[in-house]
């Protein structure tokens, strides 16, 4: 039997980061999906837990420059993931200590690179 690439997943890190997107407007929690458990907005992925490597992670879109300033800047805490990382996305690691600050701004911004303007409208009207 092959061994597993993927880290065990703490449901207290997923719980968190369950808080951190429900407050957007239309997010929807996927399952199914690659990640466990991927956040997605008008059926397009914006943050996903991910366990490659046995560590788990979270990977999130980012603007263009971003993801080389952020890499650069702390490159023990974040990475260039597998094949969205080709995309300018993020990765952060979980199980170190994790700047959750940090990380909410993050997950925000990719959530708004993602959302329509409506949703974004929405979110501004709430915050």
């Amino acid at each position: 039997m092959a061994k597993s690439t993927h880290a065990e997943i703490d449901e207290a890190v997923v719980e968190r980061l369950r808080e951190m997107c429900r407050r957007f407007p239309g997010s929807v929690e996927d399952t199914e999906s690659v990640g466990r458990p991927v956040f997605k907005v008008s059926k397009k992925i914006y943050a996903m837990q991910h366990g490659a490597d046995h560590r788990m992670s979270l990977w999130f879109k980012a603007p263009a420059g971003m993801q080389d300033a952020v890499i650069g800047r702390e490159p023990d805490r974040y990475f260039v993931p597998p094949y969205a990382g080709s995309k300018g996305w993020i990765g952060a690691w979980l199980d170190d200590e994790p700047d959750w600050d940090a990380l909410a701004d993050f997950v925000e911004e990719s959530y708004r690179m993602t959302a329509t303007k409506k949703l974004i409208r929405e979110l501004d009207a709430h915050s």
